[in-house]
């Protein structure tokens, strides 16, 4: 099996925006010389939310930044194929900031996420 080095870091997002940040473009780039260098792979790009706003606001959004991602993704030369996305919404928090919790921004702000997942090699 080949190791590749494709980083899998979050991306994170500013609180009710799906556009993407200058940080998260700079790591989508890097991964996508990888995913360009082996064309067997193929990801999920899961979006997230934090606490805040109801749940059906957190999976409109959520889907948002998905296709966002996704899109970046397929504008950059990546097959649609190759790529897949699920909105999770505020369902899979990182820490304890739900909404019984007060947290500060930098906390809600690890929960504002797309992950990016290799489901097949």
């Amino acid at each position: 099996m080949v190791k590749i080095g494709l980083e899998l870091k979050p991306l994170y997002f500013s609180f009710d925006n799906e556009s993407l940040r200058e940080d998260a473009k700079a790591n989508l780039d890097s991964n996508i010389e990888i995913l360009k260098k082996y064309p067997q792979l193929k990801i999920v790009v899961n979006g997230h939310t934090d606490s805040r706003g109801g749940p059906q606001r957190n999976i409109y959004l959520s889907d948002r930044r998905a296709t966002a991602v996704r899109k970046y993704l397929i504008d950059a030369g990546i097959a649609k194929r190759r790529i897949s996305q699920s909105a999770k919404g505020e369902a899979f928090l990182i820490n304890e900031c739900d909404d019984n919790v007060p947290c500060d921004n930098a906390k809600h702000q690890l929960n504002r996420r797309v992950e990016l997942k290799v489901v097949k090699k």
